[in-house]
């Protein structure tokens, strides 16, 4: 790229670098451009928009610069260059962090099954009954009592936001009464690093276990120079 002395410079000496996986530089490049969604690109050096590829059938990719799509999980179809999957029930999203479709807001499944688990059903809108006066409607749909949080307060006293349909407790557990800030300080820290390792610490054996990121979509590095501002947050899936 730039001022390059070969027609593919492949280092600085020569005026330029190789282009990255991900992206394409025609000739006199002053830097890389991505390939755009619904494709990817796994090799280096290639110089033109039609060498990026499109996801295969039963793939999809949404981001820009990708060097690998990803499959199409749960009760969906894709065609190739596909940015998303596509619901095979009527009236499902495709939720591509969980891989299934569920039911748009406001719908059920026709087949009597659970609105927030995949299916290939198709979904039908939710006819909801007509509250009271002295009731109000939850993020469910039920007409209830306003003050009716018994179970989701623990058996303490809450209120039905007007506004959300969930109760919020008058009383509530804070973050220090589960774990105060001697016990966070005691707690591993994981940060990844520049060169996508995985770096896990314990406070109180001051001892480090390095090893790699799997299962993930693209590639994860840390752009910062200090690594432990690069955290990583575990997010548990059902």
């Amino acid at each position: 790229m730039g001022y390059a002395t070969t027609s593919k410079p492949l280092k600085i000496a020569q005026g330029g670098k190789i282009c990255p996986k991900g992206f394409y530089c025609p000739k006199g490049s002053y830097s890389e451009i991505a390939c755009p969604v619904g494709t990817f690109s796994d090799k280096l050096g290639i110089g033109n928009l039609n060498e990026c590829q499109g996801c295969p059938k039963g793939s999809f990719n949404g981001y820009v610069g990708a060097t690998a799509c990803r499959q199409c999980k749960g009760s969906t179809i894709s065609q190739p260059a596909s940015v998303t999957c596509k619901c095979i029930g009527l009236n499902r999203k495709y939720l591509a962090d969980i891989g299934a479709c569920v039911c748009k807001t406001g719908y059920n499944p026709t087949d009597g099954t659970e609105a927030d688990k995949d299916g290939f059903a198709d979904c039908e809108r939710t006819i909801f009954d007509s509250c009271t006066p002295e009731q109000t409607r939850d993020a469910n749909g039920k007409c209830r009592d306003p003050e009716d949080c018994s179970d989701e307060c623990d058996g303490g006293q809450g209120a039905i936001s007007e506004n959300f349909g969930m109760c919020q407790c008058a009383q509530f557990t804070t973050v220090d009464q589960i774990c105060n800030k001697d016990c966070r300080s005691k707690l591993p820290l994981t940060t990844f690093t520049s060169d996508g390792e995985i770096r896990i610490k314990d406070p109180v054996t001051n001892t480090t276990v390095i090893t790699s990121l799997e299962n993930t979509a693209g590639t994860a590095k840390c752009a910062l120079a200090d690594n432990t501002q690069c955290a990583i947050v575990p997010i548990k899936m059902s």
